[in-house]
């Protein structure tokens, strides 16, 4: 009986060959383990960059469009005389342009896009606001969304002559109040490791002597 039981115990416990080979092949796992764990990050890595470079197309081709059919309205002014209805800066653009689709549905809308609120670690936000436009104002509510997210830095610039016979340069501001630009430019530069890192737009609006 004795002999037996001793059998059993040595039947039921590992062998120093089969405690080599357990050990070698979690060594062999192990050394995979990186090596997944880095393909995962990888994969991860793809689809957001895939979807930031989504996010930035849909950005350029929305703003292309609005743009490139600016209208140079002139409205009157708060001093009584007739203005454009396009005010351009190095940090805020607005404009009037029809639009297939807002919050309103089909209509002429005033847009404007501008900074919005810093994000976090100190990235800059591009919101884009909307009404209905009418003469001098809006007929509806002023609304709101987020364009791009996580900028670093950007600007509008602004290509023409402010004078009907003035040099035709690259301004900062836009002041005229008979024509819109030739070109607007806007540069853009987006952190984060699933960024195309610099953008730049270079828009031709259509339509540039003022509505008389």
């Amino acid at each position: 009986m004795k002999i037996g039981a001793c059998d059993e115990s040595a039947e039921a416990g590992f062998t120093l060959l089969e405690l080599l080979a357990a050990l070698a092949l979690f060594a062999l796992v192990m050394s995979l383990v990186p090596g997944a764990l880095q393909f995962g990050r990888r994969a991860l890595e793809d689809i957001a960059s895939k979807d930031r470079t989504a996010e930035i197309i849909g950005v350029r081709g929305f703003l292309e469009q609005r743009l490139a059919e600016a209208l140079p309205i002139a409205e009157r002014s708060g001093t009584g005389g007739m203005a454009l209805a396009f005010a351009g800066g190095p940090r805020s653009l607005m404009f009037v342009s029809p639009s297939p689709r807002g919050p309103d549905g089909p209509g002429i809308y005033r847009f404007e896009v501008a900074e919005g609120a810093t994000g976090q670690k100190g990235t800059k936000t591009i919101v884009m606001r909307q009404g209905l436009y009418a003469p001098g104002g809006l007929r509806g509510a002023l609304e709101e969304r987020v364009l791009l997210a996580d900028v670093g830095e950007y600007k509008f610039r602004y290509f023409g002559t402010v004078e009907s016979k003035g040099p035709r340069l690259w301004r900062d501001n836009w002041v005229e109040e008979n024509r819109l630009p030739e070109l607007i430019e806007l540069s853009i530069s987006l952190l984060g490791w699933n960024a195309p890192r610099n953008q730049m737009l270079l828009i031709r609006p259509r339509l540039r002597e003022v509505e008389k």
